[in-house]
């Protein structure tokens, strides 16, 4: 089986070639004028921005390599009795936590042995491991970090396969089904999936709208620039999520130790000795992502200090053994981090230039302006475009501006060895405010503030800058004053938002039974222990009393006892409880793996992953605009047939015919009478005709996306 046999690229969009010879004559235009207009009176400063936007360029150029095409990858039915381990790694993270994945990893269809690698050598571990199926494995010491734990367990396993799971990254139940088809071609040495997040109130998600649209920092690079990288077989490895070939990882020695990026690293040495990766562009396991910006500037501090290492060891330039486009996605995805040192570059020359009255370029604003103009707009479109949707120019750059500090600091590790030491990200929220963090991001703020008000102070008393120039370059520091103001003001709002326990807003039809009364409600902001439901309970009161109830999953029902925390009125005689679950034997964890390791809360909710790039953005200028329907399904969203509960209505946003749409438990036939919507402060039963059908198989059962016609 060759490589490309399930591998189908999209065909490049005319536009992409048209933009793309656009950008090169724009960068010709530009780069060829901007070499005359060095300033000699400012000549180091000159020459630096000059270096720095060279950079900038050659980055923008892989890069745009790198996404250009787009396969997608199509599953294969694995082989039969295949030996597959699964590694869950370990190192001091919370139990609860642990014990999610350890479930999710031991669950998994498909036989496999399932190993708890704990690196923190932890006795409830080793119990709470044991009694879901797993073994445990655990070491004298932490040699090498994550890599030993692995390579440790490699000495201790005998499967052929071995996929690998962070100890966060919850998989789903058909990620050993979907992967290990691909080891049919013998040259495949590993299959990767994507790095999913649930916990989408994370410092690195950010939402737009109301709460329709849902941006991730990393979403660029596992949506888009691996699929990219993956068409010239130089997808990488990242550390979980991940199925592995024992015999390949044992001809290269193991997992690759000596740097703090074992992922990556492994890799390379795996590409070099001829082997060819998979990336299937699949969300099957979804983990959780840093709650603020502490971890998040740890965990870039350490991918950095470790690209720097694998750079070092493994002479990426020089290599013979990788192709050219290799070459180019290895260091494209390494040599990023040194962006950190022209984003300062950035970030600070306004304030010299205003203060100092510092001129780079010596030329007049409108020839300047004709030249670079054209070659910033151009590049912003085209890279909009690759991104296929998933860009964002303004969250883009208050990411960049988090973590141009970290991104400096390690690149430094490029220039000396030390010896670093691997720290595990830390996923639970910090509760002591570490200012150190934000330092950075407040400098430029004050540094750019500050330099807008003593340049014109200056230019009223000395005229140091020609009056273009200091508007200019004021607009630029007001830029940058912009980008880190909103930055802070969303960092500091991350302490007191994120919650240990994170809470989905998914909703399931539920049926509670409180006091010989049943209730037909929904429930929603569901985590593991907790749940809120809106409804009539009006004669409800605060009990530490235990109620039963059931939950309709889809195409299973759970059953449940809980307690009523509180009871809250809103509007229009409608309440809504807050309810603690009380699970027995193995509920809890089935509940829980439901919930964890699907996407049901973006689904459930048409919570959308990308934007219009700016061509479908225009052409949708010239379409009917949509409008809401004055409905609300926060109320009593339940959907009947017969007397009998199928689902949960939700509201769609599109014309007034089609606004609503259902998950249902099992397919529907005909009209579907008596459901339950909130219209315009009444409570009224309405009828439905089922427009369109889509069985999703994405979740641990498969459950039904149905578009619903209201008759009037």
């Amino acid at each position: 089986m060759s490589l490309t046999s399930n591998l189908r690229s999209e065909k490049t969009p005319l536009h992409f070639s048209i933009l793309f010879f656009l950008f090169l004559l724009a960068s010709f235009n530009y780069f060829y004028w901007r070499k005359d207009t060095l300033n000699p009176n400012a000549i180091i400063f000159s020459h630096l921005l000059f270096i720095v936007e060279i950079y900038g360029f050659i980055t923008v150029c892989a890069h745009i390599f790198m996404m250009w095409k787009m396969p997608e990858r199509k599953p294969i039915k694995p082989e039969l009795n295949l030996s597959v381990d699964v590694f869950v790694t370990l190192f001091n993270e919370p139990v609860d936590l642990i014990r999610k994945t350890v479930y999710a990893a031991v669950s998994m269809d498909y036989s496999h042995n399932t190993y708890v690698l704990d690196d923190g050598n932890n006795k409830e571990i080793k119990s709470l491991a044991i009694s879901l199926g797993a073994k445990y494995l655990s070491r004298s010491d932490n040699k090498d970090a994550k890599a030993g734990n692995l390579n440790n367990g490699l000495a201790h396993s005998k499967g052929d396969y071995i996929a690998v799971f962070d100890a966060d990254h919850i998989p789903n139940r058909n990620f050993l089904i979907e992967t290990l088809g691909f080891f049919k071609n013998n040259k495949v040495a590993f299959v990767q999936a994507p790095q999913e997040f649930y916990n989408i109130n994370s410092f690195q998600h950010r939402f737009k709208g109301y709460f329709e649209e849902i941006w991730s920092e990393q979403a660029i690079f596992f949506r888009v620039i691996q699929r990219g990288k993956d068409f010239w077989n130089a997808a990488f490895f990242c550390g979980s999520c991940a199925v592995i070939r024992r015999d390949v990882l044992e001809e290269i020695g193991g997992f690759a130790t000596g740097t703090v990026t074992e992922d990556i690293h492994t890799s390379v040495r795996i590409h070099k000795k001829g082997y060819l990766s998979v990336y299937y562009a699949k969300s099957l396991a979804f983990g959780m992502a840093g709650a603020s910006i502490e971890p998040y500037v740890t965990q870039r501090i350490r991918w950095g200090q470790g690209a720097m290492q694998v750079l070092h060891k493994e002479r990426i330039i020089f290599s013979r053994h990788l192709s050219l486009p290799q070459k180019i996605c290895y260091l494209s995805s390494m040599v990023t981090y040194f962006d950190g040192w022209q984003k300062a570059f950035f970030y600070i020359s306004p304030f010299f230039a205003l203060l100092l009255g510092l001129i780079p370029i010596q030329t007049s604003l409108f020839d300047f302006a004709i030249h670079l103009l054209p070659y910033l707009v151009i590049l912003f479109f085209l890279m909009e475009e690759l991104a296929r949707g998933y860009g964002n120019l303004l969250f883009t750059q208050q990411y960049n501006m988090a973590r141009f500090f970290a991104f400096c600091y390690s690149t430094l590790t490029l220039f000396y060895e030390r010896k670093i030491k691997f720290n595990v990200t830390d996923k639970e929220q910090i509760k002591k405010h570490l200012k150190i963090f934000m330092l950075p991001t407040k400098f430029i703020y004050i540094l750019n503030i500050s330099g807008v008000f003593l340049g014109i102070v200056i230019y009223y008393f000395f005229k140091h800058l020609p009056l273009d120039v200091l508007v200019t370059v004021s607009i630029l520091a007001l830029i940058n004053t912009y980008i880190a103001h909103k930055l802070i003001s969303f960092s500091e709002k991350k302490y007191f938002s994120t919650q240990a326990d994170y809470q989905f807003n998914t909703s399931y039809t539920t049926e509670l039974n409180i006091k010989g009364k049943k209730y037909i409600t929904t429930a929603y902001r569901l985590s593991s222990d907790r749940f809120r439901a809106k409804g009539d309970f009006s004669s409800l009161k605060v009990s530490n009393d235990f109620y039963s109830g059931k939950i309709f999953m889809p195409n299973s029902i759970l059953n449940f006892k809980f307690s009523i925390a509180s009871v809250i009125q809103h509007k229009n005689k409608l309440y809504e409880i807050n309810g603690n679950f009380l699970w027995k034997n193995g509920e809890r964890d089935e509940f829980t793996h439901c919930i964890y390791s699907t996407n049901h809360q973006l689904v459930f909710n048409r919570i959308r992953e990308t934007t219009q790039a700016p061509f479908a953005f225009v052409k949708s200028l010239f379409t009917q605009l949509s409008f809401r329907e004055e409905t609300n399904h926060n109320w009593f969203p339940f959907l009947n047939q017969n007397g009998k509960v199928l689902g949960v209505i939700k509201r769609l946003n599109s014309q007034a015919n089609t606004s609503h749409f259902s998950i249902l438990l099992s397919k529907p036939k005909g009209i579907i009478k008596n459901s339950m919507i909130f219209y315009r402060e009444k409570n009224k039963k309405v009828n439905f005709r089922v427009i369109n059908i889509i069985e999703n198989t994405d979740s641990v059962n498969p459950h039904f996306l149905v578009t619903l016609l209201r008759l009037r």
